[in-house]
């Protein structure tokens, strides 16, 4: 796991679907008591899902959680909690969010979040160093000289 960071909350969930729901979902012998086991785990597998998107695009962990992915954290987790049939609603919602999370990854979508560095690309160039050579300053890029002689490179352009 790239980070322990959670999109949702147990009272996140509550306060969007209600305390019943979470009974109803992880309580199937009605003791009355909420496994918080369960929806751990379920929060565990949107992280990570949600984590495998927003790679992509930004640094984890993301240094705050919008309400728009912690909605589509809710979502995610709601259809991880179903054991089985999770109801048309509910995998509409999972299938929508995951399409959204797509768009973040692929800059369609932002999250408002600084985006992460993104490798420096290549020039083609390659530099191959002795440690008798000495390499030439910036100018004279693509050179590369040892002493009293031209070792390899390309002759420098004029100044100008």
């Amino acid at each position: 796991m790239t980070t322990s960071t959670h999109y949702i909350t147990q009272q996140g969930l509550e306060d969007r679907f209600g305390r019943e729901f979470l009974l109803r979902v992880t309580d199937p012998t009605n003791t009355g008591e909420i496994d918080q086991g369960k929806v751990a785990r379920a929060i565990s597998d949107a992280t990570e899902l949600v984590n495998s998107y927003l790679g992509k695009r930004y640094t984890l962990p993301v240094p705050f959680v919008p309400g728009s992915l912690e909605r589509v954290a809710a979502d995610l987790v709601r259809y991880f909690l179903y054991a089985s049939q999770p109801g048309e609603e509910v995998t509409k919602r999972y299938d929508d969010g995951v399409k959204w999370l797509k768009d973040v990854a692929n800059g369609v979508v932002s999250l408002g979040l600084p985006v992460a560095e993104t490798p420096v690309s290549s020039t083609g160039k390659v530099v191959m160093v002795n440690p008798a050579s000495q390499v030439l300053p910036p100018q004279h890029e693509g050179l590369l000289m040892r002493p009293n002689h031209l070792a390899l490179g390309v002759k420098p352009s004029s100044p100008g």
